[in-house]
């Protein structure tokens, strides 16, 4: 089967947005893409959500239709999420990375997507834009997701997506931010708040709790262990 990966990242730039950061991927069976893909218009158009989803953009004023998102995500089965959280505090670039701060970065999206690539599966991976200070972030990445995979997977392409125009990513943005502010300790009186404990409650994951195994679940949670 191939699978049309999006990713996201929240929380990544310093300490003062929170102790973790996230880095998320939401798998989507490619066969699936477009159809669901006018699904989440459509119901984009029937909760009243004309511009990006966002987590940023979560309020009071639009809590029920941000839960509506959540419901699609959970009730449609060709959709499952990943996230890697990283406890920033015991980063140390230096030691591990010769003090550059970017080659650590695509380390962990490295560590958030190889464990869920099988054979004979492959994989469209789009990663959110992001501008690198190495010339060849992407292409160094996708080499090295090849040399890591298992036997019989294999990666179509390894590109660069606009957000803005895939209402599938900006589900995996709403995802992305909505676990790691549950590890940033999210204020549960906040319209936030509201939706992560909305998720909890509807997938029975508890979002603090990293998930017992990596296999390929709907909702899986990993901590590295730095």
């Amino acid at each position: 089967m191939d699978y049309v990966i999006y990713t996201d990242e929240s929380r990544h730039d310093g300490p003062v947005s929170g102790p973790f950061m996230g880095i998320g991927g939401l798998w989507v069976a490619r066969s699936e893409k477009d159809r669901l893909t006018k699904a989440l218009q459509q119901l984009r158009r029937e909760v009243g959500l004309t511009g990006e989803i966002k987590w940023t953009k979560v309020s009071a004023l639009k809590l029920e239709s941000y839960k509506r998102l959540i419901d699609f995500f959970l009730t449609n089965d060709f959709l499952r999420f990943r996230i890697i959280l990283v406890e920033k505090s015991k980063l140390d670039h230096s030691a591990h990375n010769d003090g550059d701060h970017e080659l650590g970065f695509y380390k962990f999206y490295y560590e958030m997507l190889v464990k869920w690539m099988e054979s004979p599966h492959r994989y469209l991976v789009l990663l959110d834009f992001k501008t690198n200070k190495g010339s060849d972030r992407f292409g160094e990445l996708k080499r090295v997701l090849k040399n890591g995979m298992p036997f019989g997977a294999s990666i179509l392409d390894l590109t660069v997506n606009d957000s803005f125009q895939s209402p599938l990513a900006q589900l995996a943005d709403l995802l992305t931010g909505c676990v790691t502010a549950a590890w940033c300790n999210q204020p549960p009186t906040s319209a936030k708040g509201e939706i992560v404990r909305y998720l909890e409650a509807k997938s029975g994951v508890r979002l603090i709790l990293p998930s017992a195994s990596p296999r390929p679940s709907k909702l899986n949670i990993f901590r590295i262990n730095l």
